[in-house]
């Protein structure tokens, strides 16, 4: 018999893969929660199905109780089976009273780039809605697909009269055909496209090919427009008095260049008025090449307003048979809100009419950053700054984990989040968790909103989520950690209201509705419904060697039944970015590696969640500051934890950034980690400068300073402090055997980067094992590909850790 490094026999893949399959079945991926004012809770679960190589999205629905919308002490939902959605569902999306439901389909041709729209009312499908019609012997194509990008572009958002819906849609692009080739119209007529087709247009950048929006949207049009669709007449109409309609650089039927994208939009609660966001797309010179947009909170954007009362009106009319189905709208000229600030988003208004966005007054070169949140009256008002972006986490007020109130790290802004008249709820990122705050818009004080918990509860160390506001006030909030999949809370609105000046407001009434049972993922083995999580988990903090900013934090996990089984390895997992945090919450890949060793994710400044200095204090210094916090921390969990952790075993793990400091780490310390894992890493910032759809990060994070109104590759200064700020510099002195995973469709980072690291280490005897997935991009996070890899990455450790 074959014995491990532990002198135990190695563990057998299909004992992993069944371990993994339990652990990826118990995850809680929630999303589109509602209620609605018969006391129907609806929320969506994303679950994984492994041998289809794809998600599935479930639909729960609970009857919960109405005002004050209390359990009885102890009682908790009982579920029944949820209903597995049609997968040519692309939207599903409720009217704030819950009595009408409008669901966005592939249609009949299975393409989303030809949707249809379903009204339902009374649970009676009451109106089909497709967006090509036939108007004689011509037809009328509105627009390419329907959006649904809440954290990005938006989605649909219903008229607080439920009689309208605006939405987000592709632009069409031009109709092109080789010159060799006869073009025939076939009464056929795009909107936004083009009427006739380009004669030699198809591989003509802004023609037939189109610069796109990076990593994530690749086959998605660059340029989207809003639409809204009157229900009881089905005529669909699109807003044309937006920014950008007259900035392309050449008329929108014949180019996709330059432009404005529209997104985010939302309506006034008393006005024909709808509120969006604008990022500039090459037709506002803030921004000419298009950069990758996701998980890019730095992109030149703005809110504005639009009158709609005219498109209003138009819709509403009778038509001739003899006039299109898309009626152009004539109304006044769109208002910018925030000029003033370079990057804005995530307009919402208050049920007072006054708008509240997120925005920051100053340019900022990291892709994300503390966010101000403002509110505005009118148009020509100046923002009132609500909660400014906040330097240092302020030293009185309520704490978490020990720190004091960093700021808003928030993406975008909740509907419906008003608390009474004068207040708001939301969640936002502080220090290595996520928590809800009440922001009271008069006073502009910030409260803690927690759980009742008694002294020394592990649940002080779960991050909390906002779903949605009941009807009555009420709050649904999911509780999660990184060892405890999600469940669902109710709020009370009394508790949330109550006026108090107390730092820390307790939901003393917070009743558990449910807890979600596991849903099988494969057919590899069975399951159980509710399955122990085997590790626990705390966050720590670790000092830090710069007063002026705040100690580096870290979630540590250590397994169950290492009591039993004596001290075990540590491997050390720095999160991606750099500028987000790993926060507490479950995910089945790390569960994976935490059930047998322990784990430490080091949140080193640079992270979100911790202030804007100590995020910024990252710039120009990858490869120093965040490598020496890692260390740091990694030799302060072995010292502090001495009689668990074996420290003669210690591995690493990250993806992206976090590669970036996986390489960085066995370089500069080669005789320290036993085993190493790279997933999409960064290895040279020379060479990945003029490859990846985000240059700005090459510039900004190893030189600083970046200029987004001009487009140019580094010079010869700049690629050699690009280089020697990159792990690729240490790769002779790796001694490490490392792993690594790479997606080869990765806009983001290009597999050239893992491959050029792998082949050096090759090349120099290093044991090394390299893991190719053909159709996955920067997340690695298709389905198979999840669940491949991180097996692959357990028996890794498990072969070199023991």
């Amino acid at each position: 018999m074959t014995l491990g490094l532990s002198g135990k026999p190695p563990e057998d893949s299909t004992d992993i893969a069944k371990e993994f399959h339990q652990l990826a079945s118990a995850a809680v991926d929630l999303s589109n929660a509602h209620v609605s004012e018969a006391g129907i809770l609806s929320i969506q679960r994303s679950i994984r199905d492994w041998e289809n190589d794809k998600r599935k999205n479930l639909l729960y629905q609970f009857p919960i109780m109405q005002d004050p919308m209390i359990l009885p002490p102890e009682e908790v939902l009982q579920q029944q089976p949820p209903m597995s959605m049609d997968p040519s569902i692309q939207i599903r999306l409720p009217s704030p009273s819950g009595k009408k439901i409008l669901i966005v389909t592939k249609g009949m041709s299975g393409d989303k780039n030809k949707p249809e729209l379903e009204l339902w009312e009374n649970g009676a499908l009451v109106r089909k809605i497709p967006t090509i019609q036939q108007q004689q012997k011509k037809q009328e194509r509105h627009h390419g697909s329907i959006i649904h990008d809440p954290t990005g572009f938006g989605t649909a958002s219903w008229s607080p009269d439920e009689s309208y819906i605006t939405y987000v849609a592709e632009r069409l692009p031009p109709t092109t055909h080789a010159f060799w080739e006869p073009y025939k119209n076939d009464n056929h007529k795009d909107n936004g496209g083009a009427s006739s087709s380009i004669a030699g247009g198809q591989h003509v950048l802004g023609q037939g090919y189109m610069e796109e929006w990076g990593e994530q949207y690749v086959g998605q049009s660059p340029l989207l427009d809003l639409y809204i669709l009157h229900l009881d007449s089905g005529k669909i109409g699109r807003i044309t008095n937006v920014p950008g309609e007259n900035t392309n650089t050449g008329d929108a039927s014949t180019t996709t260049n330059g432009g404005v994208t529209l997104g985010q939009p939302v309506w006034h609660p008393t006005l024909p008025k709808i509120a969006y966001t604008g990022w500039d797309a090459g037709g506002l010179g803030k921004m000419p090449k298009r950069l990758g947009m996701v998980y890019c909170r730095n992109r030149a954007s703005g809110i504005y307003t639009s009158d709609v009362t005219k498109l209003l009106q138009r819709l509403q009319g009778t038509i001739t048979t003899d006039e299109t189905d898309l009626v152009e709208d004539k109304d006044s000229d769109y208002e910018s809100v925030t000029d003033a600030f370079p990057y804005a988003r995530s307009p919402q208004f208050l049920k007072t009419g006054e708008m509240i966005f997120l925005a920051n007054p100053k340019a900022f070169v990291s892709h994300d950053s503390c966010m101000g949140l403002y509110k505005k009256i009118g148009t020509n008002s100046v923002a009132d700054c609500i909660v400014p972006v906040m330097d240092l986490p302020a030293t009185n007020g309520p704490k978490v984990s020990d720190m004091g109130f960093p700021g808003l790290f928030v993406h975008q802004l909740p509907p419906n989040a008003s608390c009474g008249s004068n207040h708001l709820v939301l969640s936002t990122v502080w220090g290595s968790l996520s928590r809800l705050i009440r922001v009271d818009l008069d006073t502009k004080q910030v409260q803690l909103l927690d759980f009742p918990l008694s002294k020394g509860d592990s649940r002080s160390a779960s991050s909390h989520f906002l779903q949605c506001q009941t009807p009555s006030g009420d709050w649904i909030v999911s509780e999660t950690a990184t060892n405890c999949p999600a469940s669902l809370w109710l709020l009370p609105h009394a508790d949330t209201v109550q006026e108090t000046k107390d730092e820390t407001i307790v939901c003393e009434n917070a009743k558990l509705l449910t807890k979600f049972p596991a849903i099988a993922a494969s057919s590899v083995s069975s399951i159980q419904a509710f399955h122990d999580i085997p590790f626990d988990m705390e966050v720590i903090s670790v000092p830090t060697t710069d007063d002026s900013l705040p100690p580096v934090q870290a979630i540590l996990t250590l397994p169950k039944q290492q009591k039993e089984s004596g001290k075990v390895g540590l491997i050390v997992i720095p999160h991606g970015g750099p500028h987000s945090a790993t926060i507490s919450g479950y995910v089945p890949g790390f569960a994976l590696l935490a059930s047998k060793y322990a784990i430490v994710f080091p949140n080193y400044h640079g992270s979100t969640g911790f202030g804007q200095a100590a995020l910024e204090s990252l710039l120009a210094n990858i490869g120093d500051t965040d490598v020496k916090d890692v260390m740091r921390t990694t030799k302060h969990v072995i010292e502090e934890w001495k009689d668990r952790i074996d420290e003669t075993k210690i591995g690493i793990c990250g993806g992206s950034h976090g590669g970036f400091l996986t390489s960085h780490c066995i370089g500069q310390y080669p005789d320290f980690f036993k085993a190493a894992v790279m997933r999409n890493p960064v290895t040279n910032l020379a060479s990945m400068a003029t490859a990846t759809d985000i240059p700005d990060w090459c510039h900004a994070e190893a030189l600083g300073t970046y200029d987004f109104t001009k487009f140019r590759g580094p010079d010869k200064g700049e690629l050699q402090t690009m280089y020697e700020r990159s792990p690729i510099v240490h790769v002779s002195k790796v001694k490490t055997p490392t792993l690594m995973a790479l997606g080869m469709k990765d806009l983001r980072v290009p597999p050239s980067q893992g491959m050029e690291l792998f082949h050096a280490l090759q090349s120099a005897g290093v044991d090394t094992k390299l893991l190719v997935y053909p159709e996955d991009n920067h997340a690695l996070n298709r389905v198979a590909t999840e669940a491949d890899h991180w097996i692959h990455i357990r028996q890794w450790f498990n072969q070199y850790l023991g």
